[in-house]
């Protein structure tokens, strides 16, 4: 298995807009259907109010990286 985990500084007070526009294009959902993903979610900080973390989990490697070069 492979974690990424990727941290987001967004613009000050749009964090909201941020994750709005993930939404709407849908991001979130297409990762998460994604062959071989896990997990893929966001968390938002409690010390940063611009700040976000992605965790991605994946089955292995090899997928991640097919999928990053598609």
């Amino acid at each position: 298995m492979i974690v990424l985990n990727v941290t987001y500084k967004c613009k000050p007070d749009k964090r909201k807009d941020f994750l709005e526009i993930i939404k709407k294009e849908g991001i979130d959902v297409c990762s998460r259907a994604e062959i071989g993903n896990i997990k893929y979610d966001y968390y938002i900080s409690d010390a940063d109010s611009d700040e976000l973390l992605l965790v991605e989990k994946w089955e292995d490697a090899n997928v991640k990286r097919i999928l990053s070069n598609t």
